[in-house]
């Protein structure tokens, strides 16, 4: 998310929705070119010692969550993980987020497509 603040959460929505919708999550290359994300720079993000380190830090915090999860991503919000909020983040991730913030009085520019 460093590497691409902007971008990222577009990113993964699209990516979550087409791997929903698909069952594959094949157009994760169009989903790039929609945003303009180039696949060598998002390679060395993905490999870069920052991403390793919060991926272990992401698997020591699932290693105890109940229910286990049983696929990735596992959609966790406050702690606490709910069928519904992951449909809802299945359906639209950015919308979901939106949606939260707007729910603790923070409204980002990000968002205003929800407002």
């Amino acid at each position: 998310m460093k590497h691409f603040p902007k971008e990222a959460t577009a990113f993964i929505n699209c990516s979550m929705a087409s791997f929903v919708k698909k069952s594959g999550g094949d157009d994760d290359i169009a989903c790039m070119k929609k945003f303009g994300l180039v696949k060598l720079k998002m390679k060395i993000c993905a490999e870069c010692p920052e991403t390793l380190e919060m991926m272990m830090q992401y698997k020591s915090r699932i290693q105890n969550l109940d229910p286990k999860p049983y696929y990735m991503p596992w959609i966790v919000i406050d702690g606490k993980w709910s069928k519904e909020q992951l449909e809802e983040a299945e359906d639209n991730l950015e919308k979901l987020i939106c949606n939260l913030l707007k729910d603790r009085n923070v409204m980002s520019p990000a968002c205003k497509n929800y407002y």
